[in-house]
């Protein structure tokens, strides 16, 4: 099925022509490669093709609900150094937010592996440690976390992040921390639509 059709397309800039007689179909599922010298006409080609531009003669059809895009050949890209600060510009807030979730993570893992160490599992302080950790994730702007899933393998899980915490690895004991995050906020996502 045809999905973009030229027919005897035609541009002029005053008594310059840029295109002439410029005829073509493009089917669907059709892969094309327009190469040319700089000043050939492949931009405006392509401003036709999304309807941006309308030509001096012929006629261009598109069917209907076709969406099109194109990424200009000069953008602005802000204060971006490198490609990777360019394509991710878009989602830095939802970076900055993974960035901040994963310092939480830490803070969190840190200070409850050091309470459950000071007095293990004496006087309910694993219940003291989980408080501190809430107050704490309260103060930083999360929701109260959910320590209820906590069970059977991810117990196993815990209690070996409380074994490594020992050593000063902390690492399992973030995971862990990253799970609680996660399952908290996913919990208040479900039940806030």
């Amino acid at each position: 099925m045809t999905q973009i059709a030229m027919s005897g397309v035609g541009v002029s800039f005053g008594a310059t022509r840029l295109l002439d007689d410029v005829t073509f179909t493009v089917g669907a599922g059709d892969k094309w490669g327009v190469v040319g010298r700089n000043g050939s006409g492949k931009t405006t080609l392509f401003r036709l093709i999304t309807g941006v531009m309308e030509p001096t003669r012929g006629q261009v059809t598109r069917v209907g609900g076709l969406r099109i895009s194109l990424l200009e050949q000069h953008r602005d890209f802000g204060d971006a150094t490198t490609v990777w600060e360019a394509a991710a510009g878009p989602f830095a807030e939802l970076l900055e937010l993974e960035r901040s979730l994963a310092e939480q993570a830490t803070a969190l893992a840190v200070v409850h592996a050091e309470l459950i160490l000071i007095h293990p599992f004496r006087d309910g302080n694993g219940r003291c440690a989980r408080l501190v950790a809430m107050l704490m994730g309260l103060q930083a702007g999360l929701p109260a976390l959910d320590f209820g899933g906590i069970r059977g393998e991810k117990k196993r899980q815990y209690i070996s992040a409380v074994q490594a915490a020992l050593s000063r690895d902390y690492a399992p004991m973030i995971e862990v921390f990253r799970g609680v995050i996660g399952t908290t906020l996913k919990s208040v996502a479900r039940t806030s639509f």
